[in-house]
Parts: C-alpha cells; structure tokens; sequence
C-alpha cells in the first residue's frame, strides 16, 4: 500500500543519513536493539555500512554496562565502609522487600493476579 511504501521510503532515507544514530545509538536501546537488525535490512542499508556502526554500538552498550557495575560496585563499598558490611546488607535486604511489598501492592490496586495462573 501507499502509507507502507511511504514509511519504507522514510526508514531507508533515515537510516541512509544517520547510521550513527539509528545502528549504533540504537544498540543502547533494548527494544529497539532488537528490532535494528530487520529494521536495517528493510530499508537497503549495506551489510558493509552496517557492520562497522553495529560493532561500535556493541562496544558503546557493553562499556556503558560495566561503567554501571563499576558504579554500583564503588557505591556499595563506600556503604560498607560507612556503616560497615552488615549495616550495609540490612538495608539492600530491607529497600528490596520494600519494591516488593510495593510491587505486590501495585497489583492488587489495578486488579493483576499476584502469579501467573498454573
């Protein structure tokens, strides 16, 4: 249809003009990361332009994921220096029953089954 071959026209220009936004920024994206690949293949990008703004898109999402645990790691030992190691446990133990609690809570407000039915 029309409104189809308007869309793919759209798709093919972007992707053409951008590959560093839409290959390799896309890549950070989970949804969106999962669809680039068909996404780039609809719209004519070359499998060579594709590569390279693919593999820099892995490299960004894989170093931004252990900057994430290096943080997460430096904040739980700045908490255990603080408080000291157990402290520390108590509250990560106590903040997740609290998402939980809330989590369950949450369900039962808007009607959701706390489990799946088996």
């Amino acid at each position: 249809s029309r409104r189809i071959a308007r869309r793919h026209r759209i798709l093919s220009r972007w992707f053409g003009r951008h590959p560093l936004y839409s290959v390799t920024l896309a890549r950070t994206v989970s949804f969106v990361r999962t669809l680039m690949p068909v996404a780039a293949g609809m719209s004519g990008l070359p499998y060579r332009k594709y590569v390279p703004y693919e593999l820099a898109g892995l490299g960004l999402w894989a170093g931004l994921y252990v900057v994430i645990g290096l943080v997460a790691r430096e904040g739980w030992e700045a908490a255990a220096r603080v408080a000291g190691v157990g402290t520390a446990a108590v509250f990560t133990v106590a903040g997740v029953a609290l998402w939980l609690t809330l989590r369950v809570r949450g369900r039962r407000v808007s009607g959701e089954p706390d489990q799946a039915p088996g």
